[in-house]
Protein backbone atom coordinates (compact mmCIF):
# COMPACT_ATOMS: atom_id res chain seq x y z
CA UNK A 1 0.00 0.00 0.00
CA UNK A 2 1.47 3.55 -1.15
CA UNK A 3 0.26 6.67 0.13
CA UNK A 4 0.82 9.88 -1.63
CA UNK A 5 0.75 13.16 -0.19
CA UNK A 6 0.41 16.22 -1.80
CA UNK A 7 2.90 19.06 0.40
CA UNK A 8 2.47 21.62 -2.28
CA UNK A 9 0.33 24.03 0.27
CA UNK A 10 2.83 23.58 3.06
CA UNK A 11 5.62 24.79 1.01
CA UNK A 12 3.72 28.30 -0.22
CA UNK A 13 3.27 28.59 3.26
CA UNK A 14 6.48 28.00 4.16
CA UNK A 15 7.95 30.17 1.21
CA UNK A 16 5.61 32.71 2.02
CA UNK A 17 6.43 33.13 5.39
CA UNK A 18 10.33 33.73 4.63
CA UNK A 19 9.37 36.20 2.05
CA UNK A 20 7.41 38.04 4.92
CA UNK A 21 10.50 37.76 7.21
CA UNK A 22 12.54 38.96 4.89
CA UNK A 23 10.40 42.07 3.60
CA UNK A 24 10.46 42.76 7.60
CA UNK A 25 14.69 42.30 8.03
CA UNK A 26 14.92 44.89 4.84
CA UNK A 27 13.09 47.19 6.42
CA UNK A 28 14.17 46.74 9.86
CA UNK A 29 17.73 47.20 8.51
CA UNK A 30 16.75 50.27 6.90
CA UNK A 31 15.18 52.47 9.32
CA UNK A 32 16.80 55.21 11.19
CA UNK A 33 17.96 53.99 14.55
CA UNK A 34 16.79 50.59 15.65
CA UNK A 35 14.59 47.94 15.21
CA UNK A 36 14.47 44.85 18.32
CA UNK A 37 12.56 42.19 19.20
CA UNK A 38 12.42 41.92 23.32
CA UNK A 39 10.78 38.72 24.79
CA UNK A 40 10.53 38.76 28.85
CA UNK A 41 9.97 35.23 30.33
CA UNK A 42 7.61 34.06 33.48
CA UNK A 43 10.43 33.76 35.47
CA UNK A 44 11.94 37.07 34.70
CA UNK A 45 14.51 36.10 32.37
CA UNK A 46 15.06 37.82 29.03
CA UNK A 47 16.30 38.02 25.54
CA UNK A 48 16.41 39.98 22.12
CA UNK A 49 15.33 37.72 19.50
CA UNK A 50 16.31 39.85 17.10
CA UNK A 51 18.17 43.04 17.13
CA UNK A 52 18.80 45.23 13.38
CA UNK A 53 22.41 46.98 12.80
CA UNK A 54 21.07 50.20 13.99
CA UNK A 55 22.31 48.92 17.51
CA UNK A 56 26.13 49.46 16.10
CA UNK A 57 25.52 53.02 15.69
CA UNK A 58 23.28 54.19 18.57
CA UNK A 59 24.82 51.42 21.37
CA UNK A 60 28.26 51.28 19.90
CA UNK A 61 27.84 47.66 20.81
CA UNK A 62 28.42 45.10 18.00
CA UNK A 63 25.48 43.59 16.74
CA UNK A 64 25.95 40.00 17.16
CA UNK A 65 27.13 40.90 20.86
CA UNK A 66 24.22 42.62 21.93
CA UNK A 67 22.00 39.79 20.44
CA UNK A 68 23.91 37.43 22.54
CA UNK A 69 23.85 39.66 25.61
CA UNK A 70 20.66 41.95 26.52
CA UNK A 71 22.67 43.25 29.60
CA UNK A 72 25.18 45.32 27.06
CA UNK A 73 22.75 47.38 26.20
CA UNK A 74 20.97 47.23 29.79
CA UNK A 75 24.37 48.98 31.44
CA UNK A 76 24.13 51.53 28.96
CA UNK A 77 21.40 53.16 30.95
CA UNK A 78 21.75 56.36 32.80
CA UNK A 79 21.54 55.37 36.50
CA UNK A 80 19.07 58.27 37.17
CA UNK A 81 16.93 56.22 34.20
CA UNK A 82 17.21 52.97 34.99
CA UNK A 83 14.13 52.55 37.67
CA UNK A 84 11.54 54.29 35.08
CA UNK A 85 13.12 52.51 32.33
CA UNK A 86 12.06 49.11 34.25
CA UNK A 87 9.04 50.43 35.69
CA UNK A 88 7.68 51.51 32.28
CA UNK A 89 8.14 47.84 30.62
CA UNK A 90 6.49 46.08 33.99
CA UNK A 91 3.20 48.58 33.36
CA UNK A 92 3.34 47.82 29.87
CA UNK A 93 3.62 43.96 30.48
CA UNK A 94 0.60 44.52 33.26
CA UNK A 95 -1.60 46.80 30.98
CA UNK A 96 -0.71 45.36 28.01
CA UNK A 97 -0.07 48.86 26.73
CA UNK A 98 2.20 50.64 24.31
CA UNK A 99 5.43 51.29 25.88
CA UNK A 100 7.43 54.48 24.63
CA UNK A 101 10.20 56.20 27.19
CA UNK A 102 12.37 58.79 26.72
CA UNK A 103 16.08 58.08 28.64
CA UNK A 104 19.54 58.69 28.63
CA UNK A 105 22.31 56.50 27.74
CA UNK A 106 25.84 56.59 28.80
CA UNK A 107 28.41 54.54 26.00
CA UNK A 108 31.40 53.24 26.88
CA UNK A 109 33.72 56.11 25.87
CA UNK A 110 31.36 58.53 28.47
CA UNK A 111 29.34 59.81 25.59
CA UNK A 112 25.65 60.43 26.76
CA UNK A 113 23.02 60.42 24.08
CA UNK A 114 18.94 60.46 24.47
CA UNK A 115 16.71 57.26 23.28
CA UNK A 116 13.15 57.04 22.46
CA UNK A 117 11.91 53.65 22.72
CA UNK A 118 8.82 52.76 21.70
CA UNK A 119 6.95 49.06 21.51
CA UNK A 120 3.83 47.07 21.39
CA UNK A 121 3.66 43.73 23.66
CA UNK A 122 2.08 40.33 22.93
CA UNK A 123 1.25 37.97 25.40
CA UNK A 124 1.58 34.32 24.81
CA UNK A 125 0.02 31.39 26.04
CA UNK A 126 3.33 30.12 27.89
CA UNK A 127 2.57 33.40 29.87
CA UNK A 128 6.21 35.13 28.14
CA UNK A 129 5.26 38.59 26.40
CA UNK A 130 7.21 39.80 23.27
CA UNK A 131 7.78 43.74 22.63
CA UNK A 132 8.77 44.63 18.68
CA UNK A 133 10.55 47.67 19.54
CA UNK A 134 11.99 50.69 17.68
CA UNK A 135 14.25 53.10 19.31
CA UNK A 136 15.70 55.96 18.27
CA UNK A 137 18.40 59.23 19.05
CA UNK A 138 16.23 62.49 19.91
CA UNK A 139 19.59 63.85 21.38
CA UNK A 140 19.40 66.73 19.44
CA UNK A 141 16.27 67.68 19.71
CA UNK A 142 16.64 67.07 24.04
CA UNK A 143 19.66 69.59 23.68
CA UNK A 144 17.39 72.31 21.20
CA UNK A 145 14.51 71.68 24.10
CA UNK A 146 17.27 72.04 27.36
CA UNK A 147 18.47 75.74 25.41
CA UNK A 148 14.82 76.93 24.74
CA UNK A 149 13.95 76.45 28.66
CA UNK A 150 17.49 78.31 29.61
CA UNK A 151 16.39 81.07 27.24
CA UNK A 152 13.15 81.07 28.18
CA UNK A 153 13.95 81.25 32.05
CA UNK A 154 16.62 83.88 31.85
CA UNK A 155 13.90 86.31 29.69
CA UNK A 156 11.20 85.32 32.24
CA UNK A 157 14.16 87.01 34.94
CA UNK A 158 14.69 89.46 33.08
CA UNK A 159 10.78 90.59 32.66
CA UNK A 160 10.15 89.72 36.30
CA UNK A 161 13.34 91.93 37.55
CA UNK A 162 12.75 95.16 34.92
CA UNK A 163 12.47 98.19 36.75
CA UNK A 164 10.37 98.98 33.51
CA UNK A 165 6.65 98.32 33.17
CA UNK A 166 6.94 95.48 31.24
CA UNK A 167 3.82 93.53 29.52
CA UNK A 168 3.67 90.99 26.73
CA UNK A 169 0.55 90.21 24.35
CA UNK A 170 -0.42 87.53 22.18
CA UNK A 171 -1.35 88.82 18.38
CA UNK A 172 -4.57 90.06 18.83
CA UNK A 173 -3.68 92.53 21.56
CA UNK A 174 -4.45 90.46 24.63
CA UNK A 175 -2.01 90.63 27.69
CA UNK A 176 -0.54 87.30 28.04
CA UNK A 177 2.02 89.00 30.74
CA UNK A 178 3.02 91.81 32.78
CA UNK A 179 5.62 92.15 34.84
CA UNK A 180 5.08 93.61 38.91
CA UNK A 181 6.76 96.83 37.81
CA UNK A 182 4.10 96.91 35.00
CA UNK A 183 1.55 96.10 38.08
CA UNK A 184 2.67 98.71 40.08
CA UNK A 185 2.67 101.41 37.34
CA UNK A 186 -1.08 100.64 36.78
CA UNK A 187 -2.10 99.86 40.50
CA UNK A 188 -3.92 96.65 39.07
CA UNK A 189 -3.62 93.11 39.99
CA UNK A 190 -2.38 89.94 37.39
CA UNK A 191 -5.82 89.17 36.99
CA UNK A 192 -6.65 92.49 35.82
CA UNK A 193 -4.78 92.56 33.55
CA UNK A 194 -3.95 88.92 31.73
CA UNK A 195 -6.36 88.27 29.40
CA UNK A 196 -7.37 91.69 28.57
CA UNK A 197 -6.74 94.15 25.65
CA UNK A 198 -4.36 97.13 25.51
Amino acid sequence: FTQVLDISDRKEMELLVRESENKFRNIAENVPGLVLKYKLYPDGSDELQYISKGVEDLYEIPRQEALENIQLMLDCIHPDDIQAYQASIEDSRRNLSLWEIEHRIILSNGKQKWIKARGVPVRYDDGSYVWDTLQIEITERKLAEKALKEKTEFLDKIIETAALSTWISDGKGTAIRANPACLKFFGASETEVIGKYN
